[in-house]
């Protein structure tokens, strides 16, 4: 076979545009090339992206070409359509037997043999979550994608469900292919960052957005702090992500904890973006992990956690349970802020408990890896290179 793949979300690690699909993309990529030099790759690269990070992606590998496509740089003066012929024409030139879209979307010109992969379908449910200028996407694109594609990967099976109750997909078009965690290298546990934190902290890491419910996790941690302030002791709560679409109650949250809490107290720090290189070391040292996020389609961030053994608090609802599930974290309900104060202050009081929870979590991340995720988005393909268009 002859393999197109979508790639164009894959950046700049450096600037924070790894996160989400374009880092499932990077890695998933990666893994294909290493376990499968049989098929043949064209790979559809941004023109942003570096040539370091392409080469760092393709590796070795005989059997990937990469390609490069110069739309960012006329976004602005083209008309919206240009862009999906564009792209169709380039699959079509590759003669692809199968084109992946990573990104939930295919060019609306495109009638070949295909698969996407579907990460979240959060806006339809909560479009104010997410800025404007989307219409048209929501609308039409994602909708023609999930009609056309050939076969569907949905990330998790809340994520299957998801696809079935918005666009009514046949059950037997999706197929369910988790994403993966690897083990970090040993040198990304020690960073200067990290050293920088070495007093104890309840860590969040994720963009600053409404859905991810850090104005909630501010308070429940200041109402804790306020409580329990013997027990809380220097332990800070640390904020680690981009500033993201509508973040302003969240951040006027950390100022009204910081006040509450006053300059002698426990701090809420605000990070901002931390770069892949230091995000795995952040994450090692933390006394806790907590993730209360109201929606997620898969929850990554859980996973790269409980993979480097740190304990941790996440949401009872959408995909986050079949993660953190049995017992491999402490799952509360995201409205509840009680209920997380009162999670944050068993771990606290407990070492055994988080031991014991860090340790349940590392075991449970050993079932997903990059290489399966691979394995079974190749299996994928070949299924949908047997059907008819």
């Amino acid at each position: 076979m002859r393999i197109a793949i979508d790639c164009r979300p894959i950046v700049s690690p450096e600037k924070g545009e790894m996160a989400g699909i374009g880092h499932y993309a990077r890695f998933l990529v990666r893994h294909l090339l290493r376990i499968d030099e049989e098929n043949r790759y064209a790979l559809f690269f941004d023109e942003r992206a570096t040539r370091g990070t392409i080469g760092d992606i393709i590796g070795s590998a005989r059997n990937a070409e990469a390609r490069v496509l110069p739309l960012s740089r006329f976004k602005r003066i083209l008309p919206y359509a240009y862009s999906h012929r564009y792209v169709s024409a380039a699959i079509d030139r590759e003669k692809a037997d199968i084109y992946h879209g990573t990104t939930g979307s295919l060019p609306m010109a495109y009638r070949g043999r295909s698969v996407i992969t579907v990460h979240d379908l959060a806006i339809y449910s909560h479009p104010e979550w997410f800025p404007g200028g989307q219409f048209f996407s929501r609308r039409f694109v994602v909708p023609a994608s999930v009609r056309n594609a050939t076969k569907i990967v949905a990330v998790s099976h809340f994520t299957k469900r998801e696809i079935q109750r918005v666009f009514a997909a046949p059950s037997e078009k999706i197929a369910v292919v988790h994403e993966g965690v690897e083990p970090p290298p040993p040198e990304s546990w020690e960073t200067p960052a990290s050293k920088e934190l070495r007093k104890p902290y309840i860590l969040f890491l994720g963009t600053v957005e409404p859905r991810k419910n850090v104005e909630g996790l501010v308070r429940a941690y200041a109402s804790l702090a306020e409580r329990h302030p013997s027990l809380v002791g220097a332990t800070e709560l640390v904020i680690a992500g981009g500033r993201g679409w509508k973040s302003e109650a969240a951040f006027a949250a950390v100022e009204e904890a910081n006040r509450r809490l006053g300059h002698a107290g426990p701090r809420v720090r605000v990070l901002g973006y931390v770069p892949e290189k230091e995000k795995h070391a952040l994450m090692a040292h933390a006394t806790m992990f907590v993730f209360p996020s109201w929606h997620e389609g898969f929850g990554l961030p859980v996973l790269e956690a409980m993979n480097l053994g740190v304990p941790v608090i996440t949401s009872n609802t959408t995909a986050l349970p079949e993660i953190g599930g049995r017992g491999a974290a402490l799952l509360v309900d995201p409205g509840r802020e009680a209920e997380l104060s009162l999670a944050m202050k068993h771990l606290l009081e407990d070492d055994l408990k988080r031991a014991e929870l860090g340790r349940r979590g590392l075991e449970r991340s050993t079932e997903y890896r990059w290489d399966k995720t691979a394995g079974e988005t190749l299996e994928v393909y070949e299924e949908a290179a047997k059907m008819k268009k």
